[in-house]
């Protein structure tokens, strides 16, 4: 996302604030399923909030 964003010309100052909410809402990925919570140590939730932002990002760079 950081590469994109920045060959996007968007402000090195925005592109930081936004690496690190990123890495903020990744930090944590918690699901609760049959009244049991678990806890994702990496990785990002199928359908979870940030799921389609960081697949666009990974397709991207992908087929570039």
């Amino acid at each position: 996302m950081y590469e994109i964003l920045v060959k996007a010309a968007v402000d090195l100052d925005t592109v930081d604030e936004l690496e690190s909410l990123a890495r903020i809402c990744l930090d944590r990925n918690i699901c609760e399923f049959d009244d049991k919570t678990f806890l994702f140590s990496d990785g990002v939730l199928i359908g979870g909030p940030m799921f389609s932002i960081i697949t666009e990002g990974f397709i991207d760079r992908l087929e570039r």
